[in-house]
C-alpha cells in the first residue's frame, strides 16, 4: 500500500536537482546547492526550471586578489550572464522483475538538462572587438560581442549506493542516509562562436563523475555534501583568438548545505561550494590586446606554441529560501557570494618580424624576440567574483507511480 504522506515527503527533497549555471564553464561543475538535492525520491518524474542572472563585472586575479572587471589586459570590463535552464529528472528502480544484482535492488535516476544563455561581452572588450582599425596589427579581425542562444545539452545516469533499495520504497520505508553515484556527459550542442570572449555553449565534450551524499538527522534538517570530478575533451577551435583553453584542465568540485524547515512547507538553507580545476593549457594564442610596440620597419606576432596558466580555483558561499506553494509546486530564491578564487593567466611571448609583414619561412624574413605579455584566460580560465541570483520552479508531475510495482499489495 502506498503512503499517502510519502509524495508530500519526498517532493520536499526535490530542490538544486539542476545545476544551475553562472557566468563561465566553470559552474558546470558547481551546481547550486539546496536542501535535499540527493536525496532520493518517490519513483516518478519531476521539471525544474531555473533562471539565474549575474553581472560578470568582478573577478579574481591570478594572484586570488578579488578586483572589479573581467578582463584586466583590455581595461575595465564586464561578462554579464543570464540562464534559463529547464531539466527532466526520472526517478525508477532498473530491471526490478528480473532480480539482477546490484541494478535490480536499489533506485535509479536519470536527468537530461538543457537551457537558454543571453550573454553579450560589455567595456573594454566589447570595444577592442567592434575596432577594425587595430585588426591588423593585432591579427584580431573578425570579433564579435554576443554569443547567445541555446546551452550545452547534459546528461546524467546514477544510482543509490545505500539508502535506497528499490523494496520497499513504494511503502515510504527509507533510511535516514543515502549515497548517490552518478555519472553525467555533457555534449557540445549549445551556441558556439569562435570568434566572441562569451558564449552560450563551450565546445567542450566532458564526462563527470558524482558522489552526493543525504543525510536527515533530525525531523525537518538536512545536509547533503557532493563531491564531483570532470575531464575534458580537447576544444579544438578555441574562442576570441585561442585565448579560452584549448585543454581545460581535470577538475574537481565540492558543495555542502544544511537546511531547516522553519514552518510547514517553507525552508532555509546555508551552503558552501567550490572547485579546483588543473593548469589549462593554450595553444597558439593569435592576438593579444597588449602587444610590444614594434620598431620601425617590422611588426609583432604571438609566438605559436603551448602556454599554462597555474590552474583556476574558486570558493562561494550562499543562502537560500524554499516555499511550496503547493504539494507539487515549489519557489526557490538564492543568493551565492563567492569569497576567494584565482583566474588562468599565462604570459604570451611575442616576436617582432622583420621586414613588416613577411612570410616567417621566407629567405630574408627575420624573426626577433620581443619578450612576452600577460593574457587573461577566457571561459574555463576564468574564475568571476560578481555575485549571483537565482530564482527556481520546481514542479513534480505523474504523481502516480508510473512503474510495475513487483512484489506490491494493491
Amino acid at each position: 500500500m502506498r503512503n499517502p504522506r510519502g509524495g508530500v515527503a519526498l517532493l520536499l527533497a526535490v530542490a538544486a536537482l539542476l545545476p544551475v549555471g553562472a557566468a563561465q564553464a566553470q559552474s558546470q561543475d558547481s551546481p547550486l546547492p539546496s536542501f535535499g538535492r540527493y536525496k532520493p525520491l518517490y519513483p516518478g518524474q519531476y521539471l525544474h526550471l531555473a533562471y539565474t542572472q549575474t553581472d560578470g563585472d568582478e573577478y579574481f586575479d591570478a594572484e586570488g586578489e578579488r578586483r572589479d572587471g573581467a578582463l584586466p589586459t583590455y581595461g575595465p570590463s564586464a561578462l554579464p550572464r543570464e540562464d534559463l535552464r529547464a531539466e527532466l529528472s526520472w526517478h525508477f528502480p532498473l530491471f526490478e522483475t528480473y532480480a539482477l544484482p546490484f541494478i535490480s535492488s536499489r533506485m535509479w535516476r536519470a536527468r537530461v538538462q538543457l537551457g537558454y544563455a543571453r550573454t553579450e561581452a560589455e567595456g573594454a572588450v566589447a570595444d577592442f572587438a567592434r575596432d577594425e582599425s587595430d585588426d591588423e596589427a593585432t591579427f584580431a579581425d573578425d570579433l564579435a560581442t554576443e554569443g547567445s542562444g541555446l546551452t550545452d545539452l547534459r546528461l546524467a545516469l546514477g544510482t543509490y549506493l545505500f539508502g535506497a533499495p528499490s523494496s520497499g520504497w513504494r511503502e515510504g520505508r527509507s533510511g535516514p542516509a543515502s549515497l548517490l553515484a552518478e555519472l553525467a556527459l555533457t555534449v557540445n550542442t549549445g551556441e558556439y562562436e569562435r570568434n566572441t570572449p562569451v558564449n552560450a555553449g563551450h565546445n567542450t565534450p566532458a564526462v563527470h563523475a558524482l558522489l552526493g551524499l543525504h543525510w536527515s538527522p533530525w525531523a525537518g534538517g538536512f545536509i547533503d555534501a557532493g563531491l564531483r570530478y570532470g575531464a575534458y575533451i580537447k576544444n579544438q577551435d578555441p574562442t576570441f583568438g585561442a585565448q579560452a583553453p584549448a585543454q581545460v584542465g581535470d577538475t574537481l568540485s565540492w558543495d555542502v548545505s544544511l537546511a531547516q524547515r522553519l514552518w510547514p512547507g517553507a525552508y532555509l538553507s546555508i551552503y558552501g561550494q567550490g572547485f579546483d580545476r588543473e593548469s589549462n593549457r593554450y595553444e597558439n594564442p593569435r592576438f593579444a590586446p597588449n602587444p610590444p610596440t614594434p620598431p620601425p620597419g617590422s611588426d609583432a606576432i604571438p609566438a605559436p606554441g603551448n602556454y599554462r596558466d597555474d590552474g583556476v580555483e574558486r570558493r562561494s558561499i550562499g543562502a537560500g529560501f524554499d516555499v511550496f506553494l503547493s504539494q507539487r509546486l515549489t519557489l526557490g530564491l538564492h543568493y551565492t557570494r563567492p569569497i576567494s578564487g584565482r583566474s588562468g593567466q599565462f604570459d604570451l611571448d611575442y616576436n617582432f618580424r622583420v621586414p613588416e609583414g613577411c612570410f616567417t619561412d621566407a629567405v630574408g624574413c627575420t624573426l626577433l624576440p620581443a619578450g612576452s605579455v600577460p593574457v587573461d584566460g577566457l571561459e574555463a580560465g576564468r574564475a568571476l567574483a560578481a555575485d549571483r541570483i537565482s530564482l527556481s520552479l520546481r514542479f513534480h508531475f505523474l504523481e502516480r507511480d508510473t512503474f510495475d510495482c513487483v512484489g506490491c499489495s494493491s
